[in-house]
């Protein structure tokens, strides 16, 4: 009797076992459509359908009444979708453009004999090509120190970031080319985008040197009326469109330049222009194309004949056409400066100046003003906005045993200084280039910075 009752017992379990695991099985069914977690619930607020659908910057949201497309994260349709401060909306591809900042490029220099991160620059200025096909620039001209057969261009690969000799074959210039003051410190390097190769020269040198990527170079003479030979400091710029170079801005044994050189690319030829213009040095030059005109800006000007200089706020307008002279004066927000950045963007249609410095003090540069800001000049209306104000410029170092202090430049974007910066329009990339010594330890170095959010500022307002 009792092994009946436990075998009924047993029995009875079982079943009740197998009910439950039915019912747990149920439970967690993914298919059962009371399942609250189902994928393919259409009352998901993930998994909503606009109609029509959305374009593909846009993301079809529940967030209203109904389900409505909207921008995207990162994505706009107006110019006040995008976060940030100052980001400006490119409504043709529905992207935000975030206000622009300088990019240094940080070169390592691959040598035996060199070694750093500065760029080696010609001594007096800065002068360097850049090649927007192989985004490659040329820095300077040199010769090797155990062997003056040998010359060479320090040359930066952008992508790589390597700053290498370039050895030179065919004609080149020699160690003892005057390029000014008997020595090589003036040099005047471009690019030549019509026939592939880089120029060198200088206000004294006998000849334009064309150099190819190889570094196969040859030497055409000059002729005419140079630069004498005793001047240092120059301001230079090179003209494509006609295949000039110009020559306007330098420091002389008395004073300063007030005349106007041009250099025939092709022909060799130099020559003054009968332009009357100030006594100028670090002043800024640029130039306009369609209208033929150059632009002077700001400087160092005398008054004395060279006793004393006084940075200036002039801003000399040369028509080469006719040789005339028409002068006006900076926005009082720039003020009188001297080291200034400036190239003109016939895209924008505007000249874009930067930085620069009022330098009171040799010595104690503590007392001087010194500057990182950027701005555009507009010609058709002499309007200027400035687009990035003065800040972050460095710091100083502590009191010397006389109390002078000495600048120490920020090195995340350009801050020259009392030095001086060169800057470039770079059309192929739509940016800016300068380069510029960065005190005390950083030395010569390369910024960028992109235009496109200058170009939508200009735009909308």
């Amino acid at each position: 009797m009792k092994k009946l009752l436990i075998l009924v017992a047993i029995a009875l379990f079982g079943f009740s076992a197998c009910d439950d695991s039915e019912e747990s099985n149920n439970t967690n069914n993914i298919n059962n459509t009371n399942n609250t977690n189902n994928i393919n619930n259409t009352n998901n607020t993930n998994n909503v359908t606009c109609d029509p659908a959305c374009e593909d910057w846009q993301v079809c949201s529940s967030g209203h009444s109904e389900a409505v497309c909207e921008a995207a994260e990162s994505r706009c349709a107006t110019p006040t979708d995008c976060d940030g401060e100052n980001a400006l909306c490119k409504v043709n591809t529905h992207e935000c453009v975030e206000y622009p900042t300088w990019r240094k490029l940080n070169v390592i220099i691959q040598d035996p004999v060199v070694n750093g991160s500065s760029i080696m620059t010609p001594i007096d200025g800065i002068s360097y090509a850049f090649n927007p096909e192989n985004n490659n620039f040329v820095t300077q001209m040199g010769h090797d120190v155990d062997n003056s057969e040998i010359g060479f261009l320090w040359t930066i690969d952008e992508v790589a970031e390597n700053h290498t000799k370039l050895e030179l074959s065919g004609e080149f210039f020699a160690e003892a080319e005057n390029f000014c003051m008997n020595e090589n410190w003036c040099q005047f390097i471009g690019y030549d985008s019509v026939n592939n190769e880089y120029i060198i020269t200088g206000p004294r040198a006998s000849g334009i040197m064309r150099t190819d990527d190889s570094g196969d170079s040859v030497i055409t003479s000059v002729s005419g009326t140079q630069p004498s030979n005793g001047n240092i400091s120059y301001s230079h710029i090179f003209d494509w469109e006609h295949r000039k170079l110009y020559v306007y801005g330098f420091m002389t044994p008395a004073g300063a330049s007030s005349t106007l050189f041009e250099l025939d690319l092709d022909t060799g030829l130099w020559e003054e222009h009968p332009s009357i213009l100030p006594e100028v040095y670090n002043n800024c030059l640029a130039y306009e194309p369609s209208t033929n005109i150059l632009y002077s800006f700001g400087g160092k000007i005398t008054n004395d004949g060279g006793d004393t200089f006084h940075e200036t706020d002039l801003v000399s307008v040369i028509n080469l056409n006719d040789d005339t002279v028409d002068q006006n004066t900076l926005d009082p927000g720039i003020g009188p400066r001297a080291s200034m950045g400036c190239a003109f963007s016939g895209q924008l249609d505007r000249h874009i100046l930067f930085g620069g410095n009022k330098a009171l003090d040799l010595y104690n540069e503590i007392d001087n003003e010194y500057h990182n800001d950027l701005w555009i000049y507009d010609p058709a209306t002499q309007n200027y906005t400035q687009l990035m104000p003065t800040e972050n410029t460095g710091t100083f170092e502590d009191p010397d045993e006389y109390g002078d202090q000495a600048f120490i430049g920020n090195e995340n974007g350009p801050n020259f200084g009392k030095n001086r910066g060169l800057m470039q329009l770079d059309s192929t990339n739509n940016r800016l280039m300068i380069m510029g010594s960065v005190p005390i330890f950083t030395h010569e170095q390369l910024y960028f910075l992109d235009l496109e959010w200058i170009s939508l500022y200009l735009e909308q307002n």
